[in-house]
């Protein structure tokens, strides 16, 4: 049996409120007969009923999660007030979501008679076993027979392997606060982790460097004893979100807001869907007019955003366009790649000058119906179509989900890893790589993260930009204490590039726990937390005085665009704008003229 992961203590095991085994306890149960199947793992259906266990496979996104579960109806009674612990082991052998979990909820409800249900949670389960705790009190006496367990299945496509499960009855001998109850945490997240102190050099070492700056009078001549103050208006790293469109030109005051919080917050940002194929030519629902989507993609680039486009291709057939879709297992299929080399040629020419950099392929691990059916070179011919009209300034991008944690998901990884590598075998232009990081109830702990970034250092040498970041918790604090951790190991390691949300607005968010704001537009602790690190604490506003040669030096500054105000001894002042780089070793001349 494989070690389970880290558990809660529990106190000693008094009466379990189930009248058999649990495999035999539990029955399963699917609300239709194709969402789900069930089979019995470990020694079988033949076997003791102490043996093995159960696998669930949910067949189809089948909400809500009690549509496919296991059910046990508790055998004995319990009295008002009476507490008691459901404890599950559970691992995922199959997932389909972008946070490579699959999901399990465990309830405890009345089984008839007057609603209760004075117990529930969803976890989320990795490869590795996990036990889950969920403790329970009874709010009014239950007879036996009145009282049920349910562990729901409902949600994505995903396998879940149950090998233990107990409801263990303590009554009053024990108070709630005293029984685990699995919450979601992560490695690293105190204050005096190791990875911290490691993280703050780098970024000191990779992310600040002296501006040295000289002021010049109109003939050329050196100004001293000038004030000089400097303030970083714009990170040369680029912290980004996706975005739909529609809100650039949208009156309303909810895209008003929506506008001006993304100008506060963010210097990048990727068009959420109106770059995909089906969106692009108009054939799916809500689709922007192609004029709509390109002066969308002006709007951006007048405010000096660093525009991502997404995706040339999301290659299965579940995310091609009609006309595409409608060749398949016919003998116009031969036809395809030839159509999507034109549609690449098609978007990527509309959009020259727009987009800064492009993902090619999106998520081939699990989306690589046209790699099936043409071969994985077809992969290399799509960077090569795009590289033919773009040229070599536009980087092209490899991006997956499942691929930012080497601990927890090493099949993705290595398949990622794997597909970069045979791309450039290939010849493609592969210039990058789009790492997801869709968050979800296990988050990476900040060393996993930096031991993934090193890992693709090491083995491809391509620089890394994390594409979708988001983070789903009840804990809000939580939410905003990992935004802070990851977005500091990603800033610190130096082959990243930048960091995208994949939104931040609950009224505009696929998974709207996962937002900065609430609907209202209320700023949740994960705003605040961003807020602080991109405007305080990574942030650079300082002055100096020139020496009599009209230079002077600001010592640690972060690299970016810059507000510079020279003040003379009049009073009298000139602003101008200037870029900090690294690796800048003549001091950047300041015009008094």
């Amino acid at each position: 049996m494989q070690p389970l992961a880290a558990a809660d203590s529990a106190p000693p095991v008094l009466t379990s409120l189930l009248a058999t085994a649990w495999t035999q306890a539990f029955q399963p149960a699917s609300s239709e007969p194709d969402a789900a199947r069930f089979d019995r793992t470990g020694g079988g259906a033949a076997a003791p009923s102490s043996a093995g266990g159960w696998r669930v496979a949910t067949l189809r996104t089948a909400p809500p999660p009690n549509s496919v579960k296991l059910l046990a109806v508790l055998a004995h009674p319990v009295a008002k007030g009476d507490v008691a612990l459901v404890r599950v082991e559970a691992r995922a052998t199959r997932v389909t979501h972008e946070t490579a979990e699959a999901s399990l909820a465990v309830t405890v409800q009345n089984h008839g008679g007057v609603f209760m249900r004075p117990a529930e949670a969803r976890f989320a389960v990795g490869a590795a076993w996990r036990e889950l705790h969920l403790p329970v009190r009874f709010p009014r006496d239950c007879p036996a027979g009145t009282v049920e367990v349910v562990l729901g299945f409902g949600y994505h496509e995903q396998t879940v392997e149950v090998r233990d499960v107990s409801v263990i009855h303590y009554g009053d001998r024990v108070s709630l606060a005293d029984l685990p109850f699995t919450r979601v945490t992560y490695a690293g997240r105190a204050t005096d982790a190791p990875w911290r102190a490691e993280a703050e050099a780098r970024i000191r070492r990779h992310r600040r460097g002296p501006l040295l700056l000289r002021a010049l009078t109109d003939t050329g001549r050196p100004a001293p004893g000038l004030r000089v103050e400097a303030r970083l208006v714009r990170h040369a790293y680029e912290f980004g979100t996706c975005i739909p469109l529609k809100f650039v030109a949208d009156p309303s005051p909810d895209a008003a807001r929506y506008r001006e919080v993304f100008l506060e917050l963010f210097n990048a940002a990727c068009p959420e869907n109106d770059l995909k194929w089906a969106k692009w030519i108009g054939a799916s629902g809500n689709s922007l007019p192609r004029e709509a989507t390109l002066a969308g993609l002006r709007w951006l680039r007048e405010r000096h955003i660093a525009v991502r486009g997404h995706v040339f291709l999301w290659p299965s057939w579940k995310h091609l366009p009609p006309h595409i879709t409608r060749l398949r297992d016919t003998a116009g299929d031969a036809a395809i790649p030839q159509l999507v080399r034109e549609h690449i040629t098609d978007i990527a020419f509309a959009t020259r000058g727009l987009v800064k950099e492009w993902d090619v392929v999106n998520e081939p691990f699990n989306h690589n119906d046209l790699m099936a059916r043409f071969g994985d070179g077809i992969m290399a011919e799509w960077f090569q179509t795009a590289r033919d009209v773009l040229g070599e300034q536009v980087p092209l991008f490899l991006n997956d989900w499942g691929t930012h944690d080497i601990d927890s998901d090493p099949q993705h990884v290595a398949h990622f890893v794997k597909t970069a590598r045979r791309l450039l075998e290939q010849g493609a232009p592969l210039g990058g790589l789009g790492l997801q990081s869709h968050i979800g109830g296990i988050p990476c702990p900040p060393a996993s993260l930096l031991k993934t970034l090193d890992h693709y250092a090491a083995t491809l040498g391509l620089p890394v930009r994390i594409t979708e970041f988001d983070m789903a918790a009840d804990d809000e604090e939580l939410q905003a204490e990992y935004l802070h951790d990851f977005f500091t190991a990603v800033f610190s390691h130096p082959s990243t590039i930048g960091l995208q949300m994949w939104g931040f607005w609950a009224g505009e968010h696929w998974w709207p726990s996962a937002a900065l704001f609430r609907k209202d537009w209320s700023e949740k602790p994960n705003a605040r937390a961003l807020r602080e690190l991109l405007k305080r604490t990574w942030h650079t506003h300082a002055s100096a005085e020139t020496d009599r040669d009209g230079a002077c030096e600001l010592p640690a500054a972060f690299y970016g665009d810059y507000e510079v105000t020279l003040t003379r001894a009049d009073g009298s002042r000139r602003t101008q704008t200037i870029a900090h780089r690294p690796g800048a070793n003549a001091p950047l001349a300041l015009d008094l003229a």
